[in-house]
């Protein structure tokens, strides 16, 4: 943010909630669950390195395209279910419940 000017967290939440997974999430509960997280790891946190995916994922400092496509290349293709606060063996439940 150029000029010391503040992010908007408010457009990013809205963005992340209506554009991005509105369509997707179709009760109240998994709604919140979502709010939760996108509030848990979108905020000031985020650009200063300072929230539980810092270990994962680190915001460049330049505004350099190339800089953030070198970050996103890095994203494991597997969420870490540590990041969510879930058990590792969670995959097995989930495959458990799906072949039910």
């Amino acid at each position: 943010m150029k000029g010391g000017s503040k992010m908007d967290w408010q457009k990013v939440y809205g963005i992340l909630e209506n554009a991005i997974y509105g369509g997707r999430v179709d009760n109240e509960y998994d709604m919140r669950v979502l709010n939760t997280y996108i509030r848990q790891y979108f905020n000031e946190g985020s650009l200063s390195g300072k929230n539980p995916l810092s270990g994962l994922v680190s915001v460049p400092k330049s505004n350099k395209p190339e800089d953030f496509m070198q970050v996103i290349q890095k994203v494991p293709e597997q969420d870490n279910p540590d990041i969510f606060g879930l058990p590792v063996n969670i995959d097995r439940s989930v495959q458990r419940f799906n072949s039910n």
